[in-house]
C-alpha cells in the first residue's frame, strides 16, 4: 500500500522532469548547431544559416549560392525531441564569414513542450545564451 501511495505522489513529478530534460536537451542540440554555423561561416569563408523551416524543423545551409544553399545539416526534432517545438517556427539567422551575426528574423529561440519551455538567445556577435 505504501509503495503504490508513493509511486502516485512520485509519477507526476518524474513526467515533468522528463519533459523538462527533452526540452533542455532540444535547446543544447540547437545551441550546439547555432556554434556549428558560425564555426562554418568562419572556416569556408561563405555566409551560414541556421534556417527555422517549422516549429519542429531546422536546417544548416552555406550559402554559396542564393538560389541553391549547400546542406550541412537537417533536424527534425520529432525524431530526437517528441512533442518539443520552437518559437519563432520560421526564421533565418545568418552568419557572416567573419562569424558576426549577419540577418536575424529573431533573437530568441524558446523551444516547448508540455508547458516547460528553454530558450537560446543569438547576440549580434554570433554569442548564444541559455535560458533568458
Amino acid at each position: 500500500m505504501m509503495v503504490a501511495i508513493g509511486v502516485s505522489v512520485a509519477a507526476p513529478s518524474v513526467r515533468e522532469a522528463m519533459t523538462r530534460n527533452r526540452t533542455r536537451a532540444a535547446v543544447d542540440n540547437l545551441t550546439s548547431d547555432i556554434a556549428l554555423a558560425r564555426m562554418y561561416a568562419v572556416r569556408e569563408g561563405w555566409p551560414v544559416s541556421v534556417r527555422i523551416d517549422s516549429p519542429t524543423v531546422y536546417r544548416v545551409t552555406i550559402d554559396t549560392s542564393a538560389l541553391n544553399p549547400r546542406l550541412i545539416k537537417r533536424v527534425r526534432l520529432t525524431d530526437e525531441f517528441a512533442g518539443v517545438q520552437l518559437s519563432p517556427g520560421s526564421g533565418t539567422l545568418t552568419f557572416s564569414a567573419r562569424g558576426l551575426l549577419r540577418r536575424a528574423d529573431f533573437a530568441v529561440i524558446r523551444a516547448t513542450r508540455q508547458g516547460a519551455s528553454d530558450s537560446v538567445v543569438v547576440t549580434s556577435v554570433g554569442r548564444t545564451y541559455r535560458g533568458y
